[in-house]
């Protein structure tokens, strides 16, 4: 609880009047005072130089415009997780929970499990173990070439007896003596395998010891590491705009993932809200701005502003901002539900889709392709899409109208037989002007739908792009994903390892602001029915043309 004087409350001079509801912190907020806010927190860390090695290497800052009980405006600021091995920052907002105190329980615990580290590196560096291990696999590998050698003249022996069994009539005495021979050598292999065993076992003990030592090591690392940050989970205790308290443990265990995720309570959002409750100020507007460089799995520009995490913030933030009234800001544009349709015969229909309608039905209740088409095809129960669209991206769309051509183009996209063209306004110019990118994907644990890039676990990507013109700061280009991943084409846009240019509108993994200038000009496949290859193509929209490219 923090109810001692408000040394991170800073005042502002608004123009209009406050609003009385709080802007939705995973909307884009347009609120006037946010930009002021931000202006003054990049003033502040303009003058702090001792910290400026840390933020260049990439660091999040939060601000919140709220209204005190007097009426009054102003802005809290934050950092995500520390600041210079610090939470409590003149200036900022200070953390929910203090817990690097320096003779604190979870210091003294944290030293406790870093000795534990320091014991199993010290064990994998064991020059002993390395070397007993080096030994062993010397001696096994003699040991199989004595093996083998022998087994080869055993094979010989074999096939001389063969050739004797066949060539000419053997009396029993040559034939016992065969089988002596036989189980001579089956008897003298088995003793040679367990002669070669012998001088192994001191070895072999040896690194049992070793990996026995190890393991109980890890597990009790393991063990103490899960309690500590149990403990350390129900330690932040965090307010809402009720008055109401529950640990993070409490929060997620209300929610799908049931267990906090590791920096749960850290990030900029939770602070701001924990001290503007905690302070009877209301909260008016959020928002994120990433500072520094960019991480190397996840895409992050500098300046730029972010929404909160959902895997990390938003079981937090619903409990936090629950009896609050919530601002939703909605799309400006206006677009018709009726919906262009490029190619329609027996079996598929092919549809010009607007940025903004999802493919299929989602969780919210906003309208959707194939719910508009079922709704104009009352008599096709069996109409489905055979591929989707993000919703912010425009372009062919190919539903089948029934179950056999739905199959048919499931397989040709599951065989990579459908060439897509894809055609992008990107922000910059990439260094290569054709070519290849090829970055693997795999869904955020912590912030759903954004992808990440993954070099370990991810799932291979492709995409080849062409840049076709170029003014005034932005790249018209054609783009053909040789792969079907989520969000491929705006990763492999924006991501650093790829062409560095995120696509414009693109407020996941770019600055947003608009549409999405991603459009889906083109689809070639095979007619379901008759085989014959098929190109289908959307007209450009017209929002591409107002930016003076062309």
């Amino acid at each position: 609880m923090y109810f001692c004087k408000m040394t991170a409350f800073h005042p502002l001079h608004l123009e209009l009047p406050m609003q009385k509801c709080m802007d939705d912190p995973f909307q884009p907020s347009a609120h006037q005072g946010l930009r002021m806010a931000e202006r003054a927190v990049a003033q502040y860390l303009e003058m702090q130089p001792q910290w400026r090695d840390e933020i260049a290497r990439g660091k999040m800052f939060g601000t919140l415009i709220v209204q005190a009980e007097d009426g009054g405006a102003g802005f809290l600021a934050a950092y995500s997780g520390q600041l210079a091995g610090r939470g409590d920052h003149p200036f900022f907002v200070p953390a929910v929970f203090d817990y690097l105190q320096p003779d604190g329980y979870f210091k003294r615990h944290e030293a406790e499990i870093t000795s534990i580290n320091r014991s199993i590196e010290h064990l994998e560096q064991e020059p002993r173990v390395e070397a007993a291990k080096m030994e062993l696999k010397r001696m096994e590998d003699q040991r199989q070439k004595a093996i083998e050698e022998y087994k080869n003249v055993m094979q010989r022996a074999k096939a001389r007896r063969d050739e004797l069994r066949s060539s000419t009539g053997l009396s029993a005495e040559q034939e016992a003596e065969m089988v002596r021979e036989s189980q001579h050598q089956k008897a003298e292999l088995k003793r040679m395998r367990k002669a070669l065993m012998t001088g192994t076992e001191p070895l072999t003990s040896l690194i049992g010891e070793y990996e026995e030592n190890l393991r109980r090591l890890k597990v009790l690392r393991r063990q103490l590491s899960e309690s500590l940050q149990q403990w350390l989970f129900s330690q932040f205790k965090m307010l809402n705009w009720r008055g109401e308290s529950l640990t993070l443990l409490e929060i997620f265990e209300q929610s799908t993932q049931q267990l906090p995720p590791a920096g749960a309570g850290e990030c900029c959002a939770p602070k701001l809200l924990q001290y503007a409750f905690a302070h009877r100020l209301r909260p008016v507007a959020l928002s994120e701005i990433w500072f520094g460089a960019s991480p190397k799995s996840e895409i992050r520009h500098h300046g730029h502003r972010y929404t909160p995490c959902r895997g990390k913030c938003k079981p937090i933030l619903d409990y936090m901002l629950r009896g609050m009234d919530l601002q939703v800001c909605r799309r400006e544009e206006k677009r018709s539900l009726e919906l262009e349709i490029l190619y329609e015969d027996a079996e598929i229909l092919a549809i010009n889709k607007p940025s903004g309608l999802l493919s299929v039905p989602g969780k919210d209740d906003v309208p959707d392709v194939l719910s508009l088409m079922r709704a104009k095809y009352p008599g096709n129960i069996e109409l489905t899409t055979a591929h989707r669209l993000d919703m912010d991206t425009s372009g062919v769309l190919i539903l089948a109208k029934n179950k056999q051509s739905f199959q048919s183009l499931q397989r040709q996209f599951t065989e990579h037989q459908v060439e897509k063209d894809y055609l992008a306004l990107v922000r910059g110019v990439p260094e290569v002007l054709t070519g290849t990118v090829e970055l693997p994907l795999r869904p955020s644990f912590t912030d759903r739908p954004r992808q990440v890039v993954d070099h370990e676990s991810g799932k291979r990507a492709v995409t080849r792009f062409q840049c076709l013109k170029s003014g005034n700061g932005l790249t018209f280009m054609k783009l053909q994903p040789c792969t079907g991943r989520t969000h491929q084409l705006r990763v492999h846009c924006a991501h650093a390892g790829g062409l560095a240019c995120p696509i414009v509108g693109d407020r996941l993994y770019g600055s947003g602001g608009g549409r999405l200038m991603l459009h889906a000009e083109s689809i070639t496949f095979s007619h379901p029915k008759t085989g014959e290859e098929m190109t289908i193509k959307a007209p450009l929209p017209r929002e591409f043309h107002a930016f003076g490219v062309f």
